[in-house]
């Protein structure tokens, strides 16, 4: 490892408190039995933040995309869902936001490999055994330091059929207690039918164009937004498409579209390889 990084590990293992270490390390414990070569994972704490990935509007309703990016920063904890048809750029997003927090995450359906080419530190949670991933989520639950839950595909992991699984069970807690434990939860799914209905009560709301047959497939609550934002896609050339979202969020206050740069480390490969 660098001496930038390793200065940089030296510096932040200073500013955690005694229990976010012991927490931090049970997760490195569990990563490293799936994970030997850690030093990759954790070089990426020497990376400079990332600028913005959200950037201008079309006819806003409500707020500007910079109050609402720097309100979105200053929060401590939160639920961010992403909703929208495959290849719209729901990953890119919620690993663009990621990116900008800058905390230490924990992520469900990324590979490692994939992780280690982006700028914020992360650690994959392998979910092929359910003990490994109840304690991790464990791990994370008991660090002080404001930290980041990721979870892509979220219906491939929590959804309406695995609901009294015991790490559904507790995520349900901790999507209760994140304000709590400064946690914040960022989820993507195709569908919001498919996704446990515990992450669908977000604090802040990404839509991208819908399936052809939402109508019939969406919950109803969600149904109704969509219809909103698909009318504002429908003037933007659909090509475009995978660069927009729609947003609605009470805090910081915005609705409406906004535009987003892929974040640094993304590309083609790691959108067809990431699980």
């Amino acid at each position: 490892m660098c001496l930038v990084c390793a200065c940089f590990l030296e510096s932040l293992w200073v500013d955690m408190g005694k229990s976010e270490r012991v927490a931090w390390e049970a997760a490195k414990a569990v990563a490293r039995q799936f994970l030997p070569n850690w030093a990759n994972v954790v070089s990426t704490l020497a990376s400079e933040v990332m600028g913005e990935p959200l950037s201008g509007d079309l006819s806003a309703d409500t707020g500007t995309a910079k109050q609402f990016w720097q309100g979105l920063r200053a929060r401590q904890s939160g639920l961010y869902a992403v909703i929208g048809r495959p290849g719209m750029g729901k990953t890119a997003l919620c690993v663009g936001i990621c990116t900008a927090l800058n905390r230490p995450t924990f992520v469900i359906g990324i590979k490692q490999k994939m992780l280690d080419r982006f700028t914020f530190p992360a650690i994959e949670m392998p979910f092929e055994d359910e003990g490994h991933v109840l304690e991790s989520l464990k791990s994370l639950r008991e660090m002080e330091r404001p930290r980041v839950f990721l979870i892509d595909d979220a219906g491939l992991f929590f959804n309406n059929q695995s609901y009294r699984n015991v790490s559904s069970l507790f995520l349900q807690e901790m999507v209760g207690v994140r304000r709590h434990h400064n946690i914040t939860i960022v989820v993507n799914g195709q569908q919001s039918s498919t996704i446990h209905k515990h992450l669908l009560d977000p604090d802040i709301l990404f839509l991208k164009p819908p399936s052809l047959l939402f109508a019939d497939n969406e919950r109803e609550y969600i149904r109704g937004l969509e219809r909103h934002a698909l009318n504002r896609f429908a003037k933007i050339p659909s090509k475009d498409w995978v660069k927009w979202v729609y947003v609605v969020s009470d805090l910081p206050p915005f609705r409406g579209m906004m535009q987003y740069n892929c974040p640094p480390g993304w590309d083609e490969y790691v959108s067809k390889n990431k699980a």
